[in-house]
């Protein structure tokens, strides 16, 4: 019995390890991305600054900065295909404001995104307001902007638009770059919290980006709407890959 009992052990040991293996290969390959931002966050005030509460309070009915936190990091469209919303500056409080940038990001795994500025720094800087007007139809994505504001506040695509198979209605994530710092929306990515999200329960999202220390999050702050929060496809894969590993466990444990 106690010999038994010993090589069953060792048999489901080497089953753990082996799943463990397996799983840690397929992370370091595939790199899946993972929607497992962790919310809430430390939130300072603003000192001598706009505080990100106040642009909370006119565009998203007072949701609490501290407690209104969404741990939400890849979107969709509420409306289903096609796509149309408009990101709009609302905030920029930093001296790197001129190189600041808003985009979206595609993909299913992290070392194979699909990146487009849309909301330039190069003009936006104290100029509250710059939209950009995104419209995605299948794998297309077309990016347009008011008159005057293509090529310097807006990253217009053109007529003919962008065509990738990653583009996406259904799966994409937003970021903020300034300089050499990148705030993308899941912390993952980051290895870090630079971007925050808050939404009114329904379909309009807020964006708050750090750029530095401080942590008031109102670097830059962008309003996106027709929005919802959606799983992301490789956090459904890794659970998959987990529950195999899980049934082959009680496959052996019970023979």
């Amino acid at each position: 019995m106690n010999q038994l009992y010993g090589r069953t052990s060792v048999n489901l040991m080497k089953t753990v390890v082996a799943a463990a293996v397996a799983l840690g290969a397929a992370s370091v390959m595939a790199a899946p991305i993972l929607d497992n931002n962790m919310r809430p966050k430390p939130i300072n005030n603003a000192s001598g600054e706009t505080d990100i509460q106040t642009i909370l309070n006119s565009n998203l009915g007072g949701v609490n900065k501290a407690t209104g936190q969404s741990a939400a990091g890849i979107w969709g469209s509420a409306t289903g295909s096609p796509l149309s919303t408009i990101p709009t500056l609302l905030l920029e409080q930093t001296s790197g404001a001129s190189t600041q940038m808003f985009g979206i990001w595609f993909g299913t795994d992290t070392t194979n995104l699909l990146e487009y500025d849309l909301i330039l720094g190069s003009s936006t800087s104290g100029n509250p307001g710059a939209a950009a007007s995104l419209f995605i139809s299948g794998n297309t994505m077309f990016v347009g902007g008011f008159t005057g504001f293509c090529g310097t506040a807006i990253n217009c695509t053109g007529v003919s638009g962008i065509t990738d198979a990653r583009i996406s209605t259904g799966n994409f994530g937003f970021y903020f770059r300034s300089g050499n710092t990148t705030g993308y929306s899941l912390d993952m990515i980051n290895g870090e919290t630079r971007f925050m999200s808050y939404t009114d329960g329904a379909t309009n999202w807020i964006f708050g980006f750090e750029d530095g220390g401080d942590n008031d999050f109102n670097d830059m702050v962008v309003k996106v709407e027709s929005l919802n929060r959606v799983s992301a496809p490789g956090t459904i894969a890794l659970m998959g890959l987990g529950l195999l590993g899980i049934g082959a466990l009680r496959r052996r444990s019970a023979t």
